[in-house]
């Protein structure tokens, strides 16, 4: 990922995650030099629910929503990152994708309120579609940002399969993501707690190379590594600027299992989770 170009795509479905979606992606977008396009996806033979304060003419409802699109998206632009409003019409899911494959998209920022998985057009079941698709790097918020400079990111590390498709997305950076970085993982009671740190060490290492100088770790003992992650994330909930997990390329029991993982992460941490595609090898 250079950050030369970058282009982010938003989903809108115009309820409060979804801003903070399109607040999140402006944020990322002010540090890497990316521009962003915030789509609507108006479902055909749907209606869908939106707020309250908007006046949608179910008939006719293409004009509206192009203004309401515009009033969310104009204030975002003094912070002088370019942003293209987009309104397309059909399947959600299937036209989101379009346009990142149209686009060159690089990161797809999407709303999710916490623990509901079906609610509304975007919030929810679409958001779901796309972590399990896995095609690309997808960033799921449920609260606004903070003001602030990006601090520290969570990187859970799972030891069996490594962290090859994060150091693939942080060494694609041109600049580091954050300064500060906590990598989890966990130690079984079957396992040798020197071996473990050696390992968790090397792979700390590979991610100050990217550019991250200052790595902490934390060795959650007496569990699974699944275990360990959900345990740590909901302790910190709410602590770190982005959580990093990637798709690993299981067998298909495995991969429902590290699916469900993501899913759970998504649902329950309150901060934003960075969904990373499973790495890709050369054929």
């Amino acid at each position: 990922m250079e950050t030369q170009g970058n282009t982010f795509v938003v989903g809108i479905d115009f309820w409060g995650p979804s801003t903070n979606a399109l607040a999140t992606a402006v944020k990322f977008a002010q540090m890497l030099d990316a521009n962003v396009i915030a789509l609507h996806v108006k479902e055909n033979n749907s209606h869908s629910h939106y707020p309250e304060t908007m006046d949608i003419d179910r008939n006719e409802p293409e004009e509206d929503l192009e203004i309401e699109l515009e009033k969310l998206v104009d204030p975002f632009r003094k912070t002088g990152v370019k942003i293209e409003s987009m309104l397309l019409i059909g399947n959600v899911t299937f036209n989101l994708l379009e346009v990142c494959e149209e686009n060159s998209v690089d990161l797809i920022f999407m709303g999710i309120r916490e623990g509901r998985l079906l609610e509304d057009i975007f919030i929810g079941e679409n958001t779901m579609h796309l972590v399990r698709n896995e095609d690309y790097p997808l960033v799921v918020v449920d609260l606004p940002p903070e003001e602030t400079p990006l601090q520290e990111m969570m990187i859970p590390f799972d030891r069996k399969v490594g962290i090859e498709g994060v150091l693939q997305f942080l060494k694609g950076l041109k600049q580091p993501m954050t300064r500060k970085a906590l990598m989890i993982t966990s130690l079984t009671p079957d396992e040798s707690e020197a071996e473990v740190l050696a390992a968790v060490n090397k792979a700390a290492d590979q991610v100050i190379e990217t550019g991250i100088r200052d790595i902490e770790i934390e060795i959650v003992k007496d569990a699974d590594a699944r275990d360990a992650v959900i345990t740590q994330v909901l302790a910190d909930r709410g602590m770190f600027d982005l959580v990093l997990l990637e798709h690993i390329d299981y067998s298909e029991a495995g991969r429902m299992t590290a699916g469900s993982l993501i899913e759970e992460i998504v649902t329950k941490c309150r901060m934003p989770v960075l969904c990373l595609p499973k790495t890709k090898t050369a054929e």
